[in-house]
C-alpha cells in the first residue's frame, strides 16, 4: 500500500492487530450548509522538483498545460487517429451555445493549427466572457456564482489567456489579464477560502484560482507582488486540500461526487499547472494525489441488462449527491483527460484498462467529454497513446483498505464481465469532511445488481482488517467516541462493542459471493446526509435480481439481540442454507465464527 505522507494515520497503536495476506504492494455543487471557515494551520510542502524542468520565462506562454517546446509534438499528435478525433470533438463542442470555457478552446485550435483565425476568436470569447455574456449555465458566467464557481470561472479565462497569448497584441493580453486580476473572488479565494478542505468547495475554488495566478506569474502589465503573495496562500492551501480532503486511495472524504467536483473543476488542474509553470511536483510523494485518477479502478464494474449490452458500467457510489457517474458537465466530466495529466506513470496502464474495457470498450472519447471544450486540450496533451494496458490485477491488490476515510473496496477481480464489488466506508476521521465523513452503509454492485446490504459501519475505528488475494477479507471496528463537528447530528448510541464485516469469494458457501456482518451495527442504513435508519426487520430486507440469473438472498438472525447477524448471498439459482449456531454461521459450506473480535472463515 502507497502511504500518505500527510494523512493522518489511523493505524498508529490501533491496528497492531492488522494482517495483510494479499502480497505485493500497489505499485454537490450546490452551497450545502452552514457557512464554515478552516482554521489557518501550516501546510507543509512535499513537493517534489520536476526533472529536467526548465524555469518560464517572463511573458512565455504556453505554460499551464504543456510549454512552448511540447508544441511541435502535440501538433503531430493532433494527426494520429485519436488526435484528429480529439481535435474534431474541440470544433464540435464550439459549435455548441456559448460557454466560459469556449474561449479557451479556441485558444487551444489556435496551438494546435497556428491559424491566426482561431486566435481572433479566442479573444472575442475571452471578452464576451469577461462582459458577463449569459450562457446556458449561469453559474458560470463571469465573475462565477461564489467561490465555489468563481475559482472554475478564473481557470477557464486563464487556459484562454495562456494558450492564445501569443496570437494577441499587448492591449488584447493586458485587458484580459486585468480582467482575471479583477475578479472580486481571486483575493477572497486565498485570504479567506470557504469551507473547509473535506468540502467540495475548496479543490474548486482553490485550483481554479491557483491555475489563474499561474498564468500571469510574471508577465507584463501584473502586480508581481500581489500575484507572488496570492499564490503562495493558493499553494498551501492546495496541499491542504490534497492532504486533509482525500484519503490514501484518493476517497473524497464528503463522497464520490464531491470528490469529482473537487478534482475535475479545480484541484487536478492545478496539480498539472503547477508542475508545468513552476516546476514542482505535488504527486510523487503523496498517496492522496497519486490515487486522485486511479482510485476509480477500484470502483467500476460492467452493468449491462445482459452480458451484450458492452459499455453499461456502475459502482457504489456514496456520499453527498451520491449518483452515477455521468460524463458531461463541469464537475460530472474531464475526469480521464485531466486526470491523465498527474497519474504516476506505473499507474496508467491500470487506468487504461480501465477505460478501454469498462468505460468506453467502443468508440473513444478519449475524455474530452462535452459540454466544455477546454478538455480537449487535456485529452491531447494527456491522453497515453503509446503504453500498453495492463488488467489490474497485474498491478495491484483485490482488495484494500484506505487510511483516513477507512474506505474498503473487495473486488472477485478485473474481468470485461463479471465483476463484483463489495464497499464499506468506517468514517475512522469524522472531522475531515461535512457530515459524509461519518462512515456508510455496506453495498454491493455487480452481477447486473445494485444492493444496499442492512449495515453499516459509522465513525468507526478500524481494529482489526485481513484481507486475501481473491479479494475476500475481514474488517473490524468500534464506533469513536466523537463522532464529528455537526453538532445537528449528535453521536449514535450503539454499544462501543466490535461491529465485524466479512466478505468471501472463495466459493465454499455455494455462492459466488457471501456477506456476512455481526455486531451492533447490523440492521441500520445509512440514509442520504448521513442521517441514520434502524430497520424494521425483516421487512427491509429485499432480495434482488440481477442479470443472468443472479440475484441475492439475505436474512436476519436475533437470538442474541446485542450482537445481530445479517447474511447475504448472490448466486445462480437456490441460495445455500444458513443454520445460526449462538456464534457460528453456517452457510452453505462455510463456517463463520465471531470471535468476539473477528469473523473467522472456517475455509
Amino acid at each position: 500500500m502507497i502511504r500518505p505522507m500527510h494523512a493522518a494515520s489511523i493505524w498508529a497503536g490501533v491496528m497492531a492487530g492488522m494482517i495483510f495476506t494479499h502480497g505485493g504492494s500497489a505499485a454537490g455543487e450546490e452551497d450545502n450548509g452552514t457557512e464554515q471557515r478552516a482554521p489557518a494551520v501550516a501546510a507543509t510542502d512535499w513537493s517534489v522538483p520536476v526533472p529536467g524542468w526548465k524555469p518560464v520565462a517572463a511573458n512565455e506562454h504556453p505554460r499551464l498545460i504543456f510549454r512552448k517546446d511540447d508544441v511541435p509534438g502535440l501538433r503531430k499528435r493532433a494527426q494520429t487517429p485519436a488526435g484528429r478525433a480529439i481535435v474534431e470533438r474541440a470544433k464540435k463542442q464550439l459549435e455548441a451555445p456559448f460557454t466560459t470555457w469556449h474561449a479557451a478552446g479556441h485558444a487551444f485550435l489556435y496551438q494546435i493549427t497556428g491559424e491566426q483565425a482561431w486566435a481572433d476568436k479566442a479573444q472575442e470569447a475571452a471578452e464576451q466572457t469577461l462582459a458577463r455574456k449569459p450562457n446556458p449555465d449561469g453559474r458560470y458566467t463571469w465573475p462565477g456564482n461564489g467561490q465555489l464557481r468563481a475559482g472554475p470561472c478564473l481557470a477557464a479565462v486563464a487556459l484562454a489567456y495562456d494558450m492564445a497569448y501569443d496570437g494577441w497584441d499587448a492591449a488584447t493580453r493586458e485587458g484580459v489579464a486585468k480582467g482575471i486580476v479583477a475578479n472580486k473572488f481571486l483575493a477572497e479565494i486565498a485570504n479567506s477560502p470557504r469551507h473547509v478542505p473535506g468540502c467540495n468547495h475548496w479543490g474548486a475554488h482553490t485550483g481554479g484560482a491557483g491555475v489563474a495566478l499561474l498564468a500571469l506569474r510574471g508577465d507584463d502589465g501584473v502586480d508581481a507582488q500581489r500575484i507572488e503573495e496570492l499564490l503562495g496562500k493558493v499553494v498551501a492551501n492546495a496541499r491542504r486540500e490534497i492532504a486533509e480532503g482525500y484519503g490514501s486511495r484518493g476517497y473524497y472524504y464528503e463522497g464520490h461526487h464531491c470528490g469529482r467536483l473537487s478534482s475535475n473543476t479545480g484541484l487536478v488542474p492545478f496539480i498539472q499547472a503547477y508542475r508545468v509553470a513552476m516546476g514542482r511536483d505535488l504527486v510523487p510523494n503523496s498517496g492522496n494525489a497519486q490515487w486522485l485518477l486511479t482510485k476509480w479502478v477500484y470502483e467500476f464494474v460492467d452493468h449491462p441488462a445482459s452480458q451484450e449490452s458492452a459499455g453499461a458500467y456502475t459502482y457504489n457510489s456514496r456520499g453527498m449527491y451520491a449518483r452515477e457517474f455521468d460524463r458531461a458537465g463541469a464537475s460530472t466530466a474531464g475526469d480521464f483527460a485531466q486526470g491523465f495529466g498527474i497519474c504516476p506513470p506505473a499507474h496508467v496502464p491500470a487506468v487504461l484498462w480501465l477505460y478501454n474495457h469498462i468505460i468506453e470498450p467502443g468508440e473513444k472519447t478519449y475524455g474530452a467529454d462535452e459540454p466544455y471544450p477546454h478538455r480537449a486540450a487535456y485529452a491531447l496533451a494527456n491522453w497515453p497513446m503509446e503504453p500498453t494496458e495492463k488488467n489490474p490485477a497485474e498491478l495491484f491488490p483485490l482488495a484494500m483498505v484506505e487510511e483516513g476515510p477507512g474506505y474498503c473496496v473487495f473486488r472477485n477481480g478485473w474481468a470485461d464481465t463479471g465483476n463484483i464489488v463489495v464497499t464499506a466506508l468506517f468514517g475512522s476521521s469524522p472531522k475531515s469532511g461535512r457530515r459524509m465523513a461519518l462512515g456508510g452503509s455496506i453495498m454491493v454492485a455487480g452481477r447486473g445488481l445494485k444492493h444496499t446490504f442492512p449495515g453499516m459501519f459509522h465513525s468507526s475505528r478500524i481494529t482489526f482488517a485481513k484481507l486475501e488475494k481473491d479479494g475476500s477479507g475481514v474488517v473490524s471496528g468500534m464506533v469513536l467516541d466523537e463522532t464529528g463537528s455537526d453538532k445537528s447530528r449528535p453521536a449514535l448510541a450503539l454499544p462501543k462493542t466490535p461491529t465485524s464485516l466479512a466478505v468471501d469469494y472463495s466459493g465454499a458457501s455455494g455462492a459466488a459471493l457471501l456477506v456476512a456482518q455481526v455486531g451492533p451495527q447490523v440492521g441500520h442504513r445509512v440514509e442520504y446526509s448521513m442521517d441514520i435508519k434502524k430497520l424494521k426487520l425483516p421487512q427491509d430486507v429485499k432480495d434482488v435480481s440481477g442479470a443472468d440469473g443472479f440475484a441475492t438472498k439475505t436474512t436476519i438472525h436475533t437470538a442474541d439481540p446485542a450482537m445481530p447477524w445479517a447474511i447475504m448471498t448472490l448466486q445462480q439459482g437456490e441460495p445455500p442454507a444458513v443454520v445460526v449456531d449462538g456464534n457460528t454461521v453456517k452457510v452453505g459450506g462455510q463456517t463463520l465464527t465471531f470471535d468476539g473480535e473477528k469473523i473467522v472463515l472456517g475455509r
